[in-house]
C-alpha cells in the first residue's frame, strides 16, 4: 500500500486513486492501510485487471509470497517458489472500469501484476489513448510474462502504437531510452515524447 499512500498525497483533494487487488486477504490489508492513513481519496477495488471481463484464475503463492500472485505465472524460477492454490476472482478491464466510473483520463498508472502487464495495458487502450499526459510505470519480467502468454517485446510494441516511449533511469540519474536487451526484469516508465523531460 505504500504506492497508494504516496499517490493519494500527490493526487490531493481533487484527485482520486483506485487500487486493484484481487486477493481477498491482501485487499483487506490494503483497506486497513487506507483507513489507518485516513485516505479519503482512495478506493480499493477487489478485482483483477486484465484484457477481458469475467471470472479468472489467480495463482496464489504462500509463505509471504503474495507479491507474486498472478493471473498466469504459477512458479518463480529465480526464487524457486510455486503457487500453493488457485482462486477464481472477478476481473475487469481498465476501459470497462473507466466507462462505469466516468473516468475520462488518468495521470498516473502503475502496473505490477506479475506477468500479465501486457493484458492490463491492452484492456485499457481507449483510456490510454484519451490520457495524453499519462505517466505509466510498468514492471517487466520476461519469465512471468511468458507464463501469461505475454512478452516484454509485446508490451513495447503495444505502447509504441499509442506513441509511448520506454524510459529508464541512467547512471547519471536522468531518464534515458530503455533498451530491452539490457535485462529480463525491470521497472520501465512510459511517456509520450512531449512529456519526456518532466521538471
Amino acid at each position: 500500500g505504500i504506492y497508494s499512500v504516496l499517490l493519494a498525497e500527490a493526487a490531493g483533494a481533487d484527485g482520486h486513486v483506485w487500487c486493484f487487488e484481487p486477493t481477498p486477504e491482501v485487499a483487506l490489508l490494503l483497506r486497513e492501510n487506507v483507513n489507518r492513513n485516513r485516505l479519503g481519496n482512495v478506493t480499493v477495488v477487489e478485482q483483477a485487471v486484465t484484457d477481458s471481463e469475467g471470472i479468472v484464475d489467480l495463482h496464489v503463492f504462500g509463505n509471504g509470497g503474495d507479491v507474486y500472485n498472478s493471473l498466469g505465472a504459477s512458479h518463480r524460477p529465480v526464487e524457486q517458489l510455486h503457487a500453493v492454490r488457485t482462486l477464481q476472482v472477478a476481473a475487469t478491464t481498465l476501459d470497462a472500469f473507466a466507462d462505469r466510473e466516468s473516468i475520462s483520463s488518468i495521470e498516473v498508472l502503475k502496473v505490477d501484476v506479475e506477468g500479465a502487464e501486457e493484458r492490463v495495458l491492452k484492456g485499457g487502450r481507449r483510456l490510454l489513448e484519451r490520457s495524453r499526459n499519462a505517466v505509466i510505470l510498468v514492471e517487466l519480467n520476461e519469465s512471468s510474462a511468458s507464463q501469461c502468454g505475454c512478452s516484454m517485446d509485446g508490451i513495447l510494441r503495444f505502447m509504441r502504437t499509442l506513441s509511448f516511449m520506454p524510459l529508464g533511469v541512467g547512471t547519471d540519474g536522468l531518464l534515458e531510452t530503455w533498451k530491452h536487451s539490457e535485462c529480463t526484469t525491470a521497472y520501465v516508465l512510459f511517456l509520450r515524447p512531449t512529456d519526456m523531460n518532466p521538471p
